[in-house]
């Protein structure tokens, strides 16, 4: 497992005293077999990574009109080398379908750059609305990662809400689940400063993250269509919750 074309960019999950460095080897069935004969396996990895604090990033925005109070985000950039069909075509597809819906006042859409760079695109657009004022607005935050491979739907919500949340959920057969933190995504700066936020995304009793990260993420070659139920109900979970906070706010309290 030494070609250079199956890595994916070092990338670090946050953490409150130091940046851990991490890195994708999609290897998945070579592992598996490995392990399945009992052998053991040692991974030795040079990285070397440089970034470019010039690099552009463009985050991508839509607002209905008032003061913003629901941000519905996906990330749009894949990384280097693969085509991002399901990380992040799916979510990406997801927005512009809520976009056509009835969405409440005060909703504004992103379509953040650089989330696998360690979510710059999300970080920065943070700042910005802190920097402007605005960040103190900003109630609740739905982002959609990764939603169209798999078998069921799932709902990771901010430990406040979750109860909430489940209960609005319970006629839906899907996994709501919660946890202090889950850093690798672009709800993470937001979360980190109280913001409830709910990520959806989909998964499988399978391994199905041996399509992450690698170029064989594509339409058709990793179970990925175009028009998937499962992006089809993850639009229809992030409308009944924009429209739920916004006949009760009082629900998804900040941290």
């Amino acid at each position: 497992i030494s070609e250079k074309q199956i890595y994916s960019p070092v990338q670090t999950l946050d953490d409150d005293t130091e940046k851990i460095p991490y890195f994708t080897i999609d290897a998945y069935k070579d592992i598996e077999k490995w392990l399945a004969e009992e052998k053991e396996i040692i991974v030795e990895a040079s990285m070397e990574n440089e970034f470019y604090p010039d690099t552009p990033l463009v985050n991508v925005i839509g607002e209905k009109e008032g003061p913003i109070s629901t941000l519905i985000t996906c990330h749009l950039d894949s990384i280097y080398n693969g085509v991002g069909a399901h990380d992040n075509a799916s979510g990406t597809i997801a927005l512009l379908d809520l976009a056509k819906k009835d969405l409440p006042q005060g909703a504004r859409l992103v379509a953040f750059d650089g989330e696998e760079m360690n979510k710059i695109g999300a970080y920065k657009y943070a700042a910005h609305l802190d920097k402007t004022n605005n960040l103190s607005q900003v109630k609740l935050q739905i982002n959609f990662d990764s939603i169209a491979v798999g078998e069921f739907v799932y709902v990771l919500t901010s430990p406040q809400i979750y109860d909430h949340v489940k209960t609005l959920l319970a006629d839906i057969p899907i996994e709501v689940v919660t946890r202090e933190a889950f850093k690798q995504f672009d709800t993470w700066p937001f979360m980190q400063r109280g913001i409830p936020v709910i990520q959806i995304g989909s998964t499988s009793k399978d391994n199905i993250f041996r399509y992450f990260n690698s170029p064989n993420d594509t339409v058709g070659g990793n179970g990925y269509e175009l028009d998937s139920a499962l992006i089809s109900q993850a639009v229809e979970i992030g409308h009944q919750i924009a429209h739920d906070f916004q006949a009760n706010p009082e629900r998804y309290p900040k941290a």
